[in-house]
């Protein structure tokens, strides 16, 4: 569970204060750039599903003859190895495909960079906000299918365009993130 400052009790059930929030969108889209903003001007706990993975896949493609001297060295050169990731991830979430964000929403509130779309679909129930970040403004084209296989879905995704600047790309996650508040206040006002 996340730490005391970030929930409070409704009814005897535990609630968090703070939404959850799933950060998608293709390679170099600018999910960390994301991130960022909302730690900088939000205080959001954040983390990549990359980052979490690391370790795990750093031995999985040891095994493959892909050496790397350590995790952060493995998760820096994952654009090279998008697919060997997006399979090995696919392992890890086999039994549960919401494992790795679970893990992840146990001290955060930021999942940044989930690629499966069956480990969406499992998630999905998990978060108070789904945002896409959208590129293609700046020519970044999608992922194959292989690598990323979710697809921008406008009814259940918030689209966060970054094809801009930065302070274009800011105005637009405050604005998203307002919106994710009273998602927030919304349930609070349902389960109290």
């Amino acid at each position: 569970m996340r730490g005391p400052e970030a929930n409070h009790e409704v009814e005897g059930e535990l609630m968090k204060t703070r939404p959850s929030i799933l950060v998608l969108g293709h390679a170099r889209a600018g999910k960390d750039t994301v991130a960022e903003i909302l730690t900088r001007d939000q205080g959001m706990r954040c983390a990549s599903t990359s980052a979490a993975a690391a370790q795990i896949v750093r031995l999985a493609l040891a095994e493959e003859g892909i050496h790397y001297d350590s995790s952060e060295a493995c998760f820096a050169d994952r654009v090279n190895h998008r697919s060997e990731w997006f399979d090995i991830i696919a392992d890890l979430n086999s039994a549960d495909p919401a494992t790795l964000v679970r893990h992840i929403l146990s001290d955060h509130d930021v999942v940044v960079g989930l690629r499966s779309a069956r480990e969406f679909e499992a998630a999905a129930p998990l978060l108070d906000a789904i945002w896409w970040v959208d590129s293609s403004g700046r020519g970044v084209p999608p992922e194959p299918t292989s690598s990323m296989d979710i697809v921008f879905d406008p009814s259940r995704m918030t689209r966060i365009d970054n094809g801009g600047s930065l302070a274009d790309l800011e105005r637009n996650v405050a604005s998203a993130m307002a919106d994710a508040w009273i998602s927030l206040a919304d349930r609070f006002e349902r389960a109290a």
